[in-house]
């Protein structure tokens, strides 16, 4: 027999859950900084394609040595890189991470099942791909890339779209609010954010358990970027 899952106003049964639940307990954030992935630099780990990148037009860049935005190059996130439901309890996206006894060279562009385990999206899943990290981030953490998420530590986002005032942006930790403030920003990351109140329901850094997965075709297409060794 099945077991129902609830939360808020929806049902479903455990057999509608397409990936599997992880044992690993971790936690989640949120961000949005427009910078160059760090998993895209040379070097990290080793690739037979690394990650897709763009410059502030959102024209795709070849170069992989180009700096950052963040640090006054012409690289950034492409815009494509936003999070997408896939029906009401599975969505796909991308995520900075640090993952207990690993390094970028294991991480970097690999895929992981997060099952959300608090409310109000207990019981959900994303598959994530991991294609950044970040210095403040502690174990087992993934600050999952939905825009206007935060700049935190970085931001990219203003020299990339210089009309869009720093404030329209939300709060430097933890973004806009509001769905009404996702117009604010950029149309092109408006759908974007607007999954953070919907799909997501607005959950503020709830906890996951995660297991590593094989990365659905979906997310590759996006992102570019394949391992060599998955």
């Amino acid at each position: 027999m099945n077991v129902v899952v609830k939360f808020l106003n929806a049902d479903w049964t455990d057999a509608e859950h397409h990936w599997p639940i992880g044992e690993a307990k971790g936690t989640t954030t949120r961000y949005w900084d427009c910078c160059k992935p760090s998993c895209a630099w040379p070097g990290k780990f080793e690739y037979k394609t690394n990650i897709k990148l763009c410059n502030a037009d959102n024209s795709p860049l070849l170069d992989n040595n180009l700096k950052s935005g963040c640090e006054g190059g012409p690289t950034y996130t492409c815009e494509d890189q936003t999070p997408w439901a896939v029906d009401e309890v599975t969505a796909y996206g991308f995520a900075a991470a640090s993952i207990p006894n690993q390094t970028e060279a294991d991480w970097c562009c690999t895929c992981y099942a997060l099952t959300f385990t608090s409310f109000p999206i207990k019981g959900k899943q994303m598959i994530v791909q991991v294609t950044n990290t970040g210095g403040d981030l502690g174990e087992g953490h993934f600050d999952i890339q939905i825009p206007g998420g935060g700049f935190g530590l970085f931001n990219g986002c203003s020299p990339r779209y210089p009309e869009i005032p720093d404030e329209d942006w939300g709060d430097r930790n933890g973004g806009v609010t509001s769905r009404e403030n996702c117009y604010k920003l950029p149309k092109t990351m408006q759908e974007g954010c607007l999954f953070k109140f919907d799909w997501f329901r607005g959950a503020d850094n709830p906890d996951v358990t995660y297991v590593k997965v094989d990365c659905p075709k979906e997310l590759l297409e996006v992102s570019g970027c394949t391992r060599m060794n998955p």
